[in-house]
C-alpha cells in the first residue's frame, strides 16, 4: 500500500501499519497460500499457510477517538476475511457517532471458521442499528455458504451520535 501511495503521489493517503480488531494488542495474521498473493491472508482461515506475521491491532473506536479533527467518516469497507465480528465489536462508538455507510463482505465459510456465521454478523449489525440497503434487505434466500457484499445503512430508529461541541466538516 505504501508503494501504491508513493507511485501515485497520494499525499492525502495515510498508511497505518495495523489491523482493526475489538481491542488494542497483537494478533497473528496467517499469510496467503499464493506467493505474493493478497486477499487471502486471514486471522481465522484454517486453510491459510502456517506462515504468519505478528501485527498490531487497534479498535476502530480508539482510532477515530484519537483523530477528533478528521473529516467526517462517511463510508467503511469491511472485508477482513472472517474477522468482521471482531472489528464490529470495536466500532460501536464510531458507528453511533458518524453513522457511516458500511460495505461489508459476508463470507459465510470464513465466518463459520471463526465460530460465527453470516446470520450472526447480520444480527451484530442490527444491534448497532444497521440494516441491509434495498434491494438487499430482502435476500432471495439464506446467506449460508455464500460470499456476498452488502451495503448496510443506519436505520432511522438506530443509535444516534452523541452531541459534540465541534463536529469536523464533511468532505
Amino acid at each position: 500500500l505504501g508503494a501504491l501511495k508513493d507511485a501515485n503521489h497520494l499525499e492525502q493517503l495515510e498508511v497505518l501499519p495495523l489491523a482493526l480488531s475489538s481491542s488494542a494488542g497483537t494478533a497473528k495474521l496467517r499469510l496467503s497460500s499464493r506467493p505474493g498473493g493478497s486477499g487471502s491472508g486471514s486471522f481465522v482461515a484454517p486453510w491459510a499457510r502456517e506462515d504468519f506475521v505478528e501485527v498490531a491491532t487497534v479498535a476502530l473506536d480508539q482510532l477515530t477517538a484519537d483523530r477528533a479533527d478528521a473529516p467526517r467518516l462517511r463510508l467503511i469497507k469491511l472485508d477482513v476475511e472472517g474477522f468482521e465480528n471482531h472489528v464490529l465489536a470495536g466500532a460501536r462508538e464510531t458507528l453511533a457517532r458518524w453513522q457511516p455507510r458500511v460495505v461489508c463482505e459476508f463470507h459465510d465459510q470464513l465466518l463459520r471458521a471463526a465460530g460465527s456465521s453470516s446470520a450472526d454478523l447480520l444480527g451484530a449489525f442490527a444491534g448497532h442499528g444497521y440494516a441491509p440497503a434495498p434491494p438487499f434487505d430482502r435476500p432471495k434466500g439464506s446467506l449460508d455458504g455464500k460470499v456476498v457484499d452488502l451495503l448496510l445503512l443506519p436505520r432511522s430508529g438506530g443509535p444516534r451520535p452523541a452531541p459534540r461541541a465541534a463536529v469536523p466538516p464533511e468532505i
